[in-house]
């Protein structure tokens, strides 16, 4: 029992750290790396998906080899080593400038939460996120009860999924820092939804019911996704800082803050609404539909606040204050009406 609450409480205690770790992860690098910033976020989301991925596969070879005890030991070994790294070559950051370092917003990313259109693009995000945490509960359940794939043989057809995502974050990243991250969100938010509703596919025409059709589709989930998740953290500042919330080392801060949560609320709504009650009750094809047209509604939403909010066009990681990144966006606004 004792050992049953210790791991509820430390797992609650990393998911803490993991979060402040995220949130302030990208503004820091970003601030250090401004022309590259888009890089910077392929690759941090990059590091956090193949993380997230590769840590139950590890995890489960030291279980075997040793309970319970070696995950825990390696873990937390590791965790560390990473803070005296972070500690080392961290110290003598300043913050974007000097005069910033300090400076306080009388909005916190509560505030984003009343912005109308903030609240129109990210159910895109919180849908991508969504049909990871669907895979996870429901996909490997679905290649054992309905195409019979043995359960060692699982992890081979999660593969065209992971690859994916790792192939396409740095990528991305490159498009996003030649000024092309609003046309990359507004595609690749709806072609994540036209995948997951092709998973749904078999269930109306039996022949494409096969392991290679769902290994195409999870490779159009895993680059798609990638992309909605890397770019969408610059869609939302510079939304935000048309607002005037702040400047601009403070709102990548809010924004950090506010997509953790939403990452949070998509992780939490896939596995337990669309991989757990919906597939229990509907069956996996539905459920898989439900979740495809839940995210394309979400991703028209996105794409028309992109566009009312005069983004389809070059748009770059903002390096000075809010002010100039706000007469910039309404100058090229007007030049293009």
């Amino acid at each position: 029992m004792a050992f049953t609450i210790l791991s509820f409480l430390f797992r609650m205690t990393m998911g803490f750290g993991a979060s402040m770790i995220w949130c302030n992860s990208i503004p820091i690098l970003t601030a250090k790396f401004p022309q590259h910033g888009g890089f910077i976020t392929s690759l941090i989301q990059l590091a956090f998906g193949v993380g997230l991925n590769i840590g139950p596969l590890l995890g489960n070879v030291m279980f075997n080899i040793q309970g319970y005890y070696l995950p825990y030991v390696f873990a937390g070994l590791l965790q560390v080593i990473s803070v005296i790294f972070f500690v080392l070559f961290h110290r003598g950051y300043t913050g974007e400038s000097g005069s910033e370092k300090h400076q306080k917003s009388e909005h916190n990313f509560f505030w984003l939460f009343s912005r109308p259109w903030i609240l129109c693009v990210t159910p895109s995000f919180m849908c991508s996120t969504s049909i990871f945490g669907f895979l996870d509960a429901a996909y490997a359940n679905y290649l054992e009860t309905s195409l019979n794939i043995p359960e060692q043989d699982e992890a081979y057809y999660f593969i065209p999924l992971f690859l994916a995502y790792a192939v396409a974050c740095p990528v991305v990243g490159i498009v996003i820092d030649k000024g092309y991250g609003s046309i990359l969100f507004c595609i690749f938010s709806l072609l994540s939804s036209i995948f997951v509703l092709l998973m749904a596919l078999p269930g109306l025409v039996p022949a494409l019911e096969s392991g290679a059709f769902m290994c195409f589709c999870l490779f159009g989930i895993g680059g798609s996704v990638a992309s909605v998740i890397v770019v969408q953290y610059l869609v939302i500042i510079h939304i935000a800082l048309s607002y005037d919330a702040g400047s601009t080392e403070v709102v990548k801060l809010m924004v950090s803050s506010f997509l953790s949560v939403s990452f949070a609320g998509g992780k939490m709504t896939g596995p337990a609404l669309f991989g757990g009650v919906m597939t229990e009750t509907l069956g996996f094809y539905w459920s898989a539909a439900a979740l495809g047209a839940t995210g394309f509604i979400a991703s028209a939403m996105g794409v028309l606040c992109v566009w009312q909010n005069g983004l389809i066009r070059k748009i770059y990681y903002p390096t000075e204050n809010s002010e100039s990144s706000r007469l910039l966006h309404d100058n090229e606004t007007d030049q293009t009406n």
